[in-house]
């Protein structure tokens, strides 16, 4: 399922808050992990003629930096490997993860540069906008105000919208939520029914309204009935009611304290020409809980996504329409 997890680091402790976080996914999984940490020019360097002499020392402090972490990793767990490479962090990156395709690759929002007002800094952005795989985004915030070497995922979230794309991160949610002795918790929000307005609705439009909203309301509860094994007492469903989307589901994972959030890149729109949906940029940039994105779209649909990234900066939301996924025995009660 997953079986290799690489994860970035800097050198700067606000980076280093992803590895409670990568533990316990290679303790759920099984998983070897890697730590992967790119020497750049600094900005004096990159101005002038590079040192040598300089430039060998900075070397030498970043593989004992590595070496250090792999000192001090639990005995009891597997140790990871550790890789320093050079150049330009944000393409050695990439390129890296081409090159050894690793199933997950695990950030933290912030690092060298310092927290910031920005809710992730503009490398991690260019890094999670650019990989070819799955991902797991830590917020340096919150994780350096907990300030723990371990980590117990208490809640972990499910966003559902009622496509079989969304519901392809159950697995791995399940497996997590087994590890960690977690609640799994499976949100969906039923949108609230629009409909064309230039005067004011007649009695028998409104009661149209509201039945097709109640009608939606029945079918997503039973939806997330299908999905939740009764006979596991951890899973909770809620469903939810909002014009927005996006804010529904940021507000519930911040109001419910939820530790961690998982995502399938994209859902019901498809969406195969963009990287994610929109839904995964609003989480990126709003949401306090770690992020755990998986994606689904095969190489070749990555690469011209990631052109399509490249000549636009634009996002564009989609008006959806929910087509529940019902299994091929399902019957009516």
């Amino acid at each position: 399922m997953l079986n290799r997890i690489l994860v970035l680091l800097d050198g700067s402790t606000l980076a280093q808050c992803v590895l409670p976080h990568a533990r316990a996914f290679a303790a759920a999984f099984a998983a070897d992990v890697t730590l992967l940490r790119v020497l750049e020019l600094n900005n004096k360097e990159a101005q002038s003629q590079v040192d040598p002499v300089n430039w060998y020392l900075r070397k030498v402090e970043a593989q004992s930096y590595l070496s250090g972490l792999l000192h001090e990793w639990p005995p009891a767990e597997a140790s990871p490997n550790i890789v320093l490479d050079e150049g330009t962090a944000v393409d050695r990156i990439v390129a890296y993860v081409e090159t050894n395709e690793p199933d997950i690759v695990m950030l933290s929002t912030h690092g060298q540069s310092g927290l910031s007002t920005s809710s992730i800094s503009s490398v991690a952005h260019k890094i999670i906008h650019l990989l070819p795989a799955s991902f797991v985004l830590v917020r340096a915030r919150q994780a350096l105000e907990k300030d723990s070497e371990t980590i117990h995922y208490k809640r972990i979230m499910v966003p559902l919208d009622g496509s079989r794309r969304a519901e392809c991160v159950l697995p791995f949610a399940n497996r997590l939520a087994a590890a960690h002795e977690a609640e799994l918790v499976l949100v969906h929000v039923v949108p609230q029914t629009e409909m064309i307005q230039r005067r004011p609705f007649s009695p028998e439009e409104a009661q149209l309204c509201e039945q097709l909203q109640e009608r939606n309301k029945t079918e997503a509860a039973l939806y997330l009935r299908q999905l939740a094994d009764p006979s596991e007492q951890s899973i909770t469903t809620h469903l939810l009611t909002d014009a927005q989307v996006p804010d529904a589901l940021i507000n519930f994972a911040d109001s419910e304290q939820i530790d961690l959030v998982i995502l399938c890149a994209h859902g019901y729109s498809g969406g195969k020409h963009r990287l994610y949906g929109s839904l995964i940029t609003n989480f990126i940039h709003y949401s306090s809980a770690a992020l755990f994105v998986i994606q689904d779209l095969p190489a070749d649909q990555i690469k011209s996504s990631k052109r399509n990234l490249a000549s636009t900066n634009t996002m564009v939301g989609l008006n959806q329409k929910i087509a529940y996924a019902q299994p091929e025995d399902w019957t009516p009660d």
